[in-house]
């Protein structure tokens, strides 16, 4: 029996059923197949031959990438024969990591390729479902296997590699729930029999908020609102999703310039997906939870001159989409201002998020503040109007930024680069908050001119403008 299966059986089931030869014509002779190995593996009457034999052809099986289908059904059906006593071995451990390991690195490869197509196709692909319920089978969960047929250490494999650090983190985002791995382990972590310790647990909620969808809200949420140690782990989920926001906000803002189009942008959406999966799990929405409250934070990245135009659109791009997750402007408002107060206080973050965007550029030709502050408009499109005492109360602050400034220019008798680009900030959030608060009157511009630059200007020009009232002065 043993060289019958093991040189015959076996080569023919290589022969027909592995990845490059499979056909819609095998089905019936699979099944055929299954059941002679059961046959000649029950006639063996020692049970150390059959699980060594089973071992060795399982073995040669999976080195010949024979169809995931057929290697379910085969294991179903010997389990079943045997009542579990040879199909648990080395062997089916192995495979098992092996299977693991691929579901998770198709699903990387498939989140860093795209984000959404790819992993919308994959989801309904034939080899994705094999996948997933040959995975399920392993642990017990699936409609043809209520056992479980591998070791603790395969689980613990499964663990570490759903949740490795990867470069790319910053873009696993699952909408469709592709993460099979993840959520078969949430899964087995659901059931009442289940094992895991609370350090792999707290590992796998993780994971799961940094990726969200499907797996995050069906699967996910549901376990931590169930679980016995559910205040703890809500709790410690908490404190680590605040840290990894921190870091994800400072990797976003060191990021190479040279990155693929479109990927900054993707990396400061995925960013406030999760800020938004972390208010749900607090109960409630504040920068604070974020990190996006530091005012020092949006000093630097428009003080430092290796910051400059970088830092402020980056952190811009994750605030902004922080605020586009609330529907309503007030309650954008409410995230940004508070209660919007006037005191400096309250206004401190405002301002700083504002004197971050404003294009200081130099020019003296008037533009329509809307095209050159339009990173601010956009700001302010998105809280609406604020009350006039806020803007005052910005507008007295940015006045005392610029004496500030001015002051330690005074003092040092020299004004670096650091102090001029915060003073320019200043005086062009101020010239715009004061056109919020009084109108503009906008000089007559010819746009058949082109824009003058105080570098052109040389002694003996005649210029021409147009005052307030109409008239033209030389």
């Amino acid at each position: 029996a043993e060289s019958y299966i093991l040189g015959a059986i076996v080569p023919w089931v290589v022969t027909l059923f592995s990845s490059s030869a499979l056909s819609s014509k095998s089905a019936f002779s699979r099944d055929a197949y299954i059941e002679i190995l059961c046959v000649c593996l029950e006639s063996i009457p020692s049970l150390d031959d059959r699980r060594r034999i089973w071992a060795s052809g399982l073995k040669d099986m999976v080195d010949a990438h024979v169809d995931l289908n057929f290697l379910t059904k085969a294991i179903v059906a010997i389990a079943k024969a045997d009542d579990l006593n040879i199909v648990r071995c080395e062997a089916l451990d192995e495979f098992a990591m092996q299977v693991g390991d691929a579901a998770s690195m198709v699903f990387r490869n498939g989140a860093v390729r795209e984000s959404g197509g790819v992993l919308d196709t994959m989801v309904d692909s034939d080899e994705f479902r094999s996948m997933r319920l040959l995975l399920q089978t392993f642990v017990g969960l699936s409609p043809v296997c209520s056992q479980v047929l591998i070791g603790e250490g395969v689980i613990q494999s499964w663990i570490n590699v759903v949740c490795q650090q990867t470069e790319h983190d910053m873009i696993l985002e699952d909408d469709v729930g592709s993460n099979v791995l993840l959520d078969l382990l949430l899964a087995v972590a659901s059931t009442k029999s289940s094992h895991l310790c609370y350090s792999n647990l707290l590992r796998l909620t993780s994971q799961s908020w940094k990726e969200g969808g499907q797996i995050w809200t069906s699967r996910c949420w549901k376990l931590l609102k169930a679980h016995k140690d559910r205040e703890r782990l809500l709790k410690e989920l908490q404190d680590y999703a605040k840290a990894v926001l921190e870091q994800d906000l400072c990797m976003i803002d060191r990021h190479d310039e040279k990155s693929k189009p479109g990927k900054i942008d993707c990396m400061c959406l995925v960013w406030s997906n999760r800020c938004s999966r972390l208010f749900g799990l607090c109960g409630d929405a504040s920068l604070v939870l974020a990190g996006l409250d530091n005012v020092q934070l949006w000093k630097s990245s428009y003080s430092s001159p290796l910051q400059e135009y970088r830092s402020g659109n980056r952190l811009f791009a994750c605030l902004r989409y922080v605020l586009q997750s609330f529907d309503d402007p007030t309650e954008r408002r409410k995230l940004l201002c508070g209660d919007m107060k006037s005191g400096d206080t309250a206004t401190e973050l405002t301002l700083h998020v504002l004197l971050s965007l404003v294009d200081a550029s130099p020019s003296l030709v008037p533009f329509i503040n809307s095209t050159r502050h339009h990173q601010c408009f956009k700001l302010f499109s998105l809280i609406g109007d604020a009350p006039r005492e806020y803007l005052v109360a910005m507008c007295r602050q940015a006045v005392n930024i610029i004496a500030n400034e001015m002051n330690v220019s005074i003092v040092s008798e020299l004004t670096d680069h650091r102090s001029a680009q915060v003073i320019n900030r200043s005086v062009a959030l101020l010239d715009l908050l004061t056109a919020k608060l009084f109108g503009r009157r906008q000089a007559i511009v010819d746009s058949r001119e082109a824009e003058i630059s105080q570098h052109d200007v040389k002694e003996g020009d005649i210029l021409f403008y147009v005052a307030n009232d109409g008239s033209e002065v030389q």
